[in-house]
C-alpha cells in the first residue's frame, strides 16, 4: 500500500491543488518499482514533478514557494546572486564579501 500526499491548502481550490500535487507525487513515485517508499510527500518529490510537467504548474510552484523572492527585478537579481555568492563560499560572510579569499578564513 502507498501514500500520496500534497501540502495542506484551505478551499476547494487549496482541495484542487492538494490534489494535483498528490498527483505529481504518486507519478513520480510509481517508476520507483517495488523499493519505492509507502509514503510519497509532494515537497519531497517536487523538483522531480516539477521537471516533468508543463510550464504553467512550475510558475505555480515557484510563486507559491519562494513568493516575491521570484521577482524579475534589479533588486531581486542582486539579492539572489548575493545568495547564490553566499553559499558557494560555504556560508562563509568573510569570503562571500570577498570573493577568491583562502579558503582557511
Amino acid at each position: 500500500m502507498r501514500f500520496a500526499f500534497g501540502d495542506p491548502a484551505w478551499g476547494l481550490k487549496g482541495f484542487r491543488n492538494t490534489h494535483m500535487e498528490a498527483s505529481h507525487a504518486r507519478r513520480v513515485a510509481t517508476p520507483s518499482g517495488p523499493r519505492a517508499e509507502q509514503l510519497a510527500r509532494y515537497r519531497d518529490v517536487a523538483l522531480a514533478a516539477l521537471a516533468s510537467v508543463d510550464h504553467a504548474q512550475a510558475v505555480s510552484f515557484v510563486d507559491r514557494v519562494l513568493g516575491p523572492l521570484a521577482a524579475d527585478d534589479e533588486t531581486t537579481y542582486r539579492v539572489a546572486t548575493t545568495l547564490a555568492v553566499y553559499l558557494q563560499e560555504n556560508r562563509s560572510p568573510a569570503r562571500a564579501a570577498l570573493p577568491g579569499l583562502s579558503a582557511d578564513l
